[in-house]
């Protein structure tokens, strides 16, 4: 960037649905995009996002990240090391109690820790994470803990084996998700909830969302919020892009979400971050 160039804006953006497609792959053209704003800005693009840091290792990589990153919904933030600069864990607790009684409903949860992955060795999330993990340099391995049972999870953590950051339901059907909010209601004074995907649900610590750890990134960064970009595609980027000036939905984002941002770009397939950022290096918004 010259003396005279007018000094471009942070960028965060969500992940899954955002810059990654199903299969967890950010497109080459998106990958471009990226980096060329990376290169014009002075590397002012990060991302935040419901997965655990632990897995982002490669993407952090291609896209060259330099500032710190934002995970778990929130609830984490970290630089691009890994080292941690903020965590609210859930409550022991209540963590206990919900794999007790998700075991009883036949529901399928995992733990997110700082570092590690931690479910049952058929949960959808484990499996989804191992296949993507088994395709990665060894530098983009990561862990991932299993128990022969949601219960033998719930003892980990009534004996402090590990400490959760984030829980993460699946569902396959509707009679399951209407017992997984049953569940999740039971416990609205300890834990917010929110879908980040069609078939999943993110619990975090009561008051931890998006919009919270946009908030923390700022100070940590030494920004002011309302004029950081963000872009995201479901329910639990809506709190990050009522915080924003420039907050993008893109076009395979819910309705919800939609109608909370500045603008709705292009989809996810056809890279619309990367499209918009091109369009913000030419000053249009």
């Amino acid at each position: 960037m010259s003396l005279f160039e007018k000094e471009l804006p942070f960028v965060l953006s969500d992940v899954d649905g955002t810059l990654a497609l199903a299969d967890l792959i950010i497109p080459e053209n998106t990958i471009k995009s990226v980096l060329n704003y990376q290169k014009k800005s002075g590397y002012r693009f990060s991302f935040i996002t419901g997965r655990n840091v632990i897995v982002n290792k490669k993407i952090a990589d291609e896209l060259k990240i330099q500032l710190p990153i934002v995970s778990c919904n929130g609830a984490l933030i970290t630089d691009n090391k890994g080292k941690i600069l903020s965590v609210d864990y859930l409550d022991k607790t209540t963590c206990v109690k919900i794999f007790r009684q998700a075991a009883k409903e036949g529901l399928d949860i995992v733990a997110y820790t700082p570092d590690a992955i931690v479910g049952t060795p058929n949960s959808n999330r484990v499996i989804a994470w191992r296949t993507y993990r088994d395709k990665q340099k060894p530098k983009h391995q990561f862990k991932i803990t299993t128990y022969p049972n949601l219960d033998d999870i719930a003892t980990a953590i009534a004996d402090e084996e590990f400490k959760p950051v984030e829980l993460v339901c699946t569902f396959e059907n509707q009679d399951q998700k209407t017992r997984m909010v049953e569940l999740f209601n039971q416990f609205s004074d300890q834990i917010d909830y929110v879908q980040s995907l069609a078939f999943m649900t993110n619990v975090l610590k009561k008051g931890i969302n998006k919009g919270y750890g946009l908030n923390k990134w700022c100070e940590i960064v030494k920004t002011n919020v309302p004029y950081v970009v963000c872009f995201g595609d479901n329910y639990n980027d809506i709190a990050m892009l009522k915080e924003v000036k420039h907050g993008y939905a893109v076009g395979n984002a819910v309705e919800a979400l939609k109608e909370v941002a500045f603008k709705v770009v292009e989809s996810v397939d056809n890279n619309g971050v990367g499209r918009q950022l091109e369009n913000i290096m030419k000053n249009e918004y």
